[in-house]
């Protein structure tokens, strides 16, 4: 799925090193028996328990996390969620309610972590491999 990663990453020069001089951003994958798991990791500002709980209830509801979107925030939390929001329905929608993008861990000034979850058998990778 197209722009998957780019909000992702793009979430993480905005938010989370807001202030700061980046450090890190780490991006990984893995197989597991039913999914393909990319991780998204930084050392960024992090975000508190309220905030990270109201975004883990928006990517289980898909309901906008910021709330009205038309209503007046502060300069850089208007558009809190919504990339984060487009990618896990995007993917929810191509694939499955079981995959899409889950917000693992994120604390302040430890960073986050994303996983991105995308189907995956092993029989797929040997077809790929063969064709």
């Amino acid at each position: 799925v197209r722009l998957t990663l780019q909000p992702i990453v793009e979430n993480v020069f905005i938010h989370g090193y807001r202030g700061k001089k980046p450090r890190y951003i780490g991006i990984s994958a893995r197989a597991e028996s039913s999914c393909f798991v990319i991780v998204i990791r930084d050392e960024g500002n992090g975000m508190p328990s309220e905030k990270l709980t109201r975004i883990r209830r928006a990517l289980q509801s898909a309901v906008y996390p910021g709330g009205d979107p038309h209503e007046e925030e502060t300069q850089g939390e208007a558009t809190s969620g919504i990339g984060i929001m487009n990618v896990h329905e995007r993917l929810a929608l191509t694939f499955g309610s079981g995959y899409g993008l889950q917000l693992i861990h994120s604390a302040p000034d430890e960073g986050t972590i994303f996983e991105i979850r995308l189907p995956y058998t092993a029989d797929e990778e040997a077809s790929a491999c063969t064709n």
